[in-house]
């Protein structure tokens, strides 16, 4: 009989197969670890191939049309919006552009429960549920029938996700369309749904209902901090490394076991731009200083996403930077994760303890006396060089 995959570091998750069987015989299901694989029924499958022809990793695909990928960095101009966004707010501009005229655009959102799937956004009343970074997994089964349906429909679509859902969606349709722009993010990999949950259950509860934020920019684009509020009020805010889920993120625990490998880390990546923050602008970015509202990278992939770009100009500040150097300070662009040395005690630990317990268990803070030196350690450089 068939099989999707090999091994699960071969599976993404992205849903391409389970869309594309003409008999319904593929389901996603959940493993121990909270992540989505294909389970094909055996009584339904007519060993057509469909999926796995269709499986991005499986079929991946390299650029062939001699494009020479451009980065600019990018701000959104609106500070207003800017404020609410992780980085420049190039995905919110895009956005923007596509709702006013006339388009569709898919991306991820939290839902009422603070849970995070792909949603089709119609109105720019609904633009602000796509702001800000989510770590962790989206939820994107059923999403690419409805994007097909827009494409088929002819209304312009602008899809927003990570490398491989964007490589999932072209897998499934099987054909270009100009109507679609597709956009993915610089990703670090994706971390567990289940996590994320246990999560929500353990810390996030006591502040429902509230309005959860990754990366909040209160404290700068550098500094970024987590938040739940409620109506615009703060009812906790503190380094990303003081929440259990974010501190585990940050050192790579909890990830799907292909982001270790992951297909789609290349020089050009499989969508029409590639957004990132602009780290090491200081450098880079000739005409503008750090004024810590943040600035993104864009990877500009293709002839459709320059286009696309300059039809929208208005909504931004831009300075194209060299392509190299850009690469150099955000490496995750061409570079895989690690894994974890202790992964495996890691994930037996999640299942007897808590995320809190787990999280600086694995990753303890620092003694005092270490803290104390990495404060003097910027001091001790100034004043005495390397």
């Amino acid at each position: 009989m068939i099989q999707v995959y090999d091994e699960k570091k071969h599976c993404s998750g992205c849903t391409a197969c389970e869309n594309v069987c003409p008999v319904h015989a593929i389901s996603m299901q959940t493993d121990e670890k909270g992540f989505l694989y294909p389970v094909i029924d055996n009584q339904k499958c007519v060993d057509c191939g469909k999926c796995v022809r269709t499986c991005p990793i499986m079929n991946k695909e390299d650029a062939k049309d001699g494009w020479t990928v451009r980065c600019i960095a990018m701000r959104l101009l609106d500070n207003e919006a800017l404020i609410k966004s992780s980085s420049g707010g190039v995905a919110y501009g895009l956005a923007l552009w596509f709702l006013n005229h006339g388009g569709v655009v898919y991306g991820a959102a939290y839902d009422e429960e603070n849970k995070v799937s792909h949603v089709r956004v119609e109105s720019t009343d609904e633009i602000g549920k796509l702001q800000g970074s989510k770590y962790v997994q989206s939820d994107i089964r059923g999403i690419y029938a409805e994007v097909k349906e827009d494409l088929e429909g002819k209304r312009e679509v602008l899809f927003i996700s990570t490398g491989c859902q964007v490589a999932g969606l072209q897998r499934y349709l099987g054909k270009g369309f100009d109507n679609l722009l597709t956009c993915d993010v610089i990703c670090y990999g994706a971390p567990s749904p289940m996590l994320w949950e246990r999560y929500l259950k353990e810390t996030v509860s006591k502040y429902v209902p509230c309005t959860v934020n990754m990366r909040d920019k209160a404290k700068g684009w550098a500094n970024p901090c987590y938040s739940f509020s409620r109506n615009g009020k703060i009812l906790k805010q503190d380094k990303m490394d003081r929440s259990s889920y974010l501190r585990l993120f940050l050192w790579n625990y909890g990830l799907r076991e292909a982001c270790f490998d992951c297909a789609f880390k290349t020089h050009r990546h499989c969508s029409d731009l590639t957004l990132g923050d602009c780290w090491g602008m200081d450098h880079l970015v000739q005409t503008k200083s750090d004024d810590g509202l943040g600035m993104s990278m864009v990877f500009i992939n293709s002839q459709k996403g320059q286009d696309v770009l300059e039809a929208c100009q208005e909504c931004f500040w831009e300075e194209e930077i060299n392509t190299e150097e850009a690469i150099k300070t955000n490496p995750m662009l061409i570079r895989s994760v690690v894994a974890p040395k202790d992964e495996n005690a890691f994930w037996k630990m999640v299942g007897e303890n808590t995320l809190q317990k787990t999280a600086f268990t694995v990753k303890p803070d620092d003694p005092p006396i270490l803290k104390l030196k990495k404060r003097l350690y910027p001091l001790k450089k100034r004043l005495f060089g390397n």
